[in-house]
């Protein structure tokens, strides 16, 4: 039997069993494990570490989620290595921390923004929650905040839901993070510091995102010099309506075989150079926003991306470049380090055209290097469907 590519084994924690079965209509929380979230003092900072104790103790009472609670469906978590098709497929609300050991891929991501646009739920909850949500809803991460987070929105399903309200200037205490210097023209500010909002809500797709610029806000436990105890009534309120908000409807099933957002071919590394990875991220609408992403490729080289109308497969310096030849559109770009994300990385953001029909569109990148055999490395392929 092939091993499942998340934990099935029923652990219990704060009471919260992590890793049950869930049953029909149950909120199904996935997270990412110890192997992909920072330790402070020796444990892990996932959402279903022991730092989040009291968070999970709150989605555990029946007097919450339950059949005879507040929300009568009752959550279970299962933690994964690796988010894609198969452990998505398995969850209704995804929530992670600080997802940095590694930090997610442009596969991983890719897989993220499908689920989502398919109706899944996504909740971040790290200091770093701004640069996460860039490339899938537009935030343009803002400078380090550490004064008290106030209510802006108090009609916002975080702060008025099932389990309470909260008033416009209320304060929020946390750990310190790094705010939003604008949440895009799809969010909608929820805490704000001064004039940058610190938590936000997004609509992508069939999908809702909820993002808060600290995880200590939600934590019970401190460790000196990495965390620092923020748990309070407010974080209670806020966690609790954030799930309950961002879960979609019972029945709801991602299906990665039909995703919106795929993969095609394998990176090309050509040799003694690192294969660059390519991703399109965003929401595939006429009108809306994309961004292609290219990251470890060969800092201060140049990158081609293009966008061609079909898929084929012709040979380039010894790589496979993906496209067929009705090249709708390309870019030149130079890669660089940037703060926060991988090396050899660099961007484009696209609005989509307006077509009179559906149509999928392939995009791929040709990284110029002379550490590559051939001089080139290549990326696999991506596509998205309008």
């Amino acid at each position: 039997m092939m091993p499942l590519p998340f934990r099935c084994a029923a652990v219990l924690v704060a009471g919260l069993l992590v890793g049950a079965p869930a049953a029909q209509g149950d909120i199904r929380l996935l997270t990412t494990d110890a192997s992909r979230t920072s330790s402070c003092g020796g444990a892990d900072l996932s959402f279903a570490g022991p730092f989040f104790n009291a968070s999970q103790r709150a989605l555990a009472s029946p007097s919450n989620f339950g059949p005879s609670g507040t929300v009568t469906r009752t959550v279970r978590i299962a933690t994964t290595p690796r988010l894609d098709g198969a452990s998505l497929a398995a969850a209704d609300v995804v929530v992670l921390t600080r997802t940095d050991a590694p930090a997610l891929d442009v596969a991983e991501r890719m897989a993220l923004n499908d689920f989502v646009l398919a109706g899944g739920g996504l909740v971040v909850l790290a200091d770093d929650a701004a640069h996460r949500c860039r490339d899938l809803v537009g935030c343009v991460p803002g400078g380090a905040v550490t004064a008290a987070a106030t209510v802006v929105d108090a009609s916002s399903p975080l702060t008025n839901g099932p389990f309470g309200s909260l008033a416009v200037g209320s304060a929020v205490g946390h750990g310190g993070g790094i705010g939003f210097a604008s949440v895009g023209v799809e969010g909608q500010p929820v805490l704000a510091v001064g004039s940058s909002a610190f938590a936000a809500t997004f609509a992508l797709g069939a999908g809702r995102i909820a993002a808060f610029a600290d995880e200590e806000l939600f934590m019970d436990r401190t460790s000196p010099g990495c965390v620092s105890l923020a748990w309070s009534v407010t974080s209670r309120t806020l966690i609790l309506n954030t799930i309950a908000w961002a879960a979609p409807t019972v029945g709801f099933a991602y299906d990665p075989a039909v995703a919106r957002l795929a993969v095609h071919g394998t990176a090309c590394s050509n040799g003694a150079a690192t294969a660059p990875a390519f991703a399109v991220l965003g929401q595939p609408l006429a009108q809306e926003r994309l961004r292609f992403v290219v990251e470890d490729g060969a800092p201060q080289h140049f990158a081609v991306i293009g966008l061609a109308a079909g898929p084929g497969q012709f040979p380039f310096g010894g790589c496979t470049v993906w496209l067929d030849g009705t090249l709708v559109q390309s870019w030149f770009l130079l890669l660089d380090p940037v703060g926060g994300a991988r090396p050899g990385a660099a961007g484009v953001e696209v609005v989509v055209p307006a077509l009179p029909y559906s149509a999928v569109l392939f995009g791929q990148a040709v990284v110029f290097d002379e550490a590559a055999a051939g001089g080139v490395t290549a990326t696999a392929a991506a596509s998205f469907r309008l």
